[in-house]
C-alpha cells in the first residue's frame, strides 16, 4: 500500500494525509477545525500550515482516493511505467506507435475502476474530470518524480505531460516535496517520451492489434447505430415541432387578420356612436324647447278660460 514518505516523522504531512482522504465536501470544515485545535494547543506554526492547505480539485481528489484504495491496481500501472522507462531506448518508433493503444486501454481500465470507486462513495466523476485523472496517471507512468508525487496522496491539481521533458509538479502537491513510494520499486529519473506495454512476437502483436481493431470497429458500429437512432428521433421530433410551428404561425396570422377587421369595425362603430350621441343631444334640445312651448300654450289656454268665465 502506498505510504507518504516520512509521514510518521512529519506531523504536518500526517495531518494532510488524513485531510486529503476525506470527501470533497468534508475537507474545508475538517481542515479549519484541526487548525483551530492546533492553535488552541499552542502549536501555532503547525496550525497556520494546516490552515494554508489547499482544497484539492475534483480530479486530484479522485487520484488521491485511488491511491488510498487501489494500491494494487496502481502498483501494476506504475510497475509497467517503470519497465517502460527502462525499455524506451531499446524500442523503435513503430513498436511505440503500435503499442500506444494497449497503453490507452490499460490506463482507461484503471480510470474506470476509479470512477466506480468514487461513485460508490457518492461522488460521481464527469468525463472532463476522468480525462484529467487519465492525464495524471499517464504523467505518473512517464515520469518517476510524478509517480512519487501521485503516490504521496496529497495532490491538489491534476498533472499533465507536455513534450518530452519532466512533468511540471509546481503547485500540484499540497506540501512541496511530499512523495510516496512503493515497496520494492526503484524510482528512475528519466522521463518517458512514449508509453508502451510489454509485447511478444510480431505475429502476436499483429494478432492482438487486429483483435483490438475489431473491437474498436464493433464499438464504432454500436456508437454509429446509437447516433443514427438518436438522429432519427431528433429529426422526427424536429419535423413534428416544425409542423406545430406552422400551425401556430397560421393561427397567429388568422388572429391578426381578425384583430385588424375588428379594429376597423370598432372605428366605424365609434364614428357612428359620435354621430348618434350628437343627434341625441339635438333631439334632447328640441324636446326641451317643445316642452317649454307646450307649457306656455297650456298657460295661455288656462288664462283665456279664466277670462271668459269672468
Amino acid at each position: 500500500m502506498p505510504e507518504a514518505r516520512d509521514r510518521a516523522q512529519e506531523p504536518l504531512q500526517a495531518d494532510a494525509y488524513e485531510l486529503y482522504g476525506l470527501l470533497p465536501g468534508e475537507f474545508t470544515a475538517a481542515r479549519n477545525t484541526l487548525a483551530a485545535t492546533l492553535k488552541a494547543d499552542g502549536d501555532t506554526a503547525r496550525a497556520a500550515a494546516v490552515k494554508a492547505l489547499r482544497k484539492p480539485g475534483m480530479a486530484a481528489w479522485v487520484v488521491n482516493t485511488m491511491v488510498r484504495s487501489m494500491d494494487e491496481r496502481l502498483g501494476q500501472l506504475f510497475d509497467l511505467g517503470a519497465q517502460l522507462r527502462e525499455a524506451q531506448d531499446e524500442l523503435d518508433g513503430a513498436q511505440l506507435r503500435a503499442l500506444a493503444t494497449s497503453r490507452r486501454r490499460l490506463v482507461g481500465a484503471v480510470v474506470q475502476e476509479g470512477r466506480s470507486l468514487c461513485r460508490s462513495l457518492g461522488q460521481p466523476v464527469s468525463e472532463a474530470v476522468a480525462t484529467q485523472v487519465e492525464s495524471t496517471l499517464q504523467a505518473a507512468m512517464a515520469d518517476a518524480d510524478a509517480e512519487a508525487a501521485v503516490l504521496g496522496g496529497l495532490l491538489v491539481e491534476p498533472l499533465l505531460v507536455i513534450g518530452m521533458g519532466p512533468v511540471d509538479l509546481s503547485g500540484a502537491v499540497a506540501i512541496e516535496g511530499a512523495v510516496g513510494t512503493r515497496r520494492g520499486t526503484k524510482h528512475r529519473a528519466a522521463p518517458l517520451s512514449a508509453v508502451v506495454e510489454p509485447t511478444g512476437s510480431a505475429e502476436q502483436v499483429s494478432a492482438r492489434l487486429l483483435a483490438e481493431a475489431r473491437e474498436e470497429a464493433a464499438e464504432a458500429e454500436r456508437k454509429l447505430r446509437r447516433a443514427t437512432e438518436a438522429h432519427a428521433k431528433a429529426s422526427k421530433r424536429a419535423g413534428t415541432l416544425q409542423a406545430q410551428a406552422l400551425r401556430v404561425r397560421s393561427q397567429v396570422e388568422e388572429l391578426r387578420r381578425q384583430a385588424f377587421e375588428l379594429e376597423h369595425d370598432l372605428e366605424q362603430v365609434e364614428r357612428a356612436l359620435v354621430t348618434a350621441e350628437s343627434e341625441q343631444d339635438d333631439a334632447e334640445a328640441e324636446r326641451e324647447r317643445a316642452d317649454e312651448e307646450a307649457t306656455t300654450a297650456r298657460a295661455e289656454v288656462e288664462r283665456l278660460r279664466r277670462q271668459r268665465r269672468n
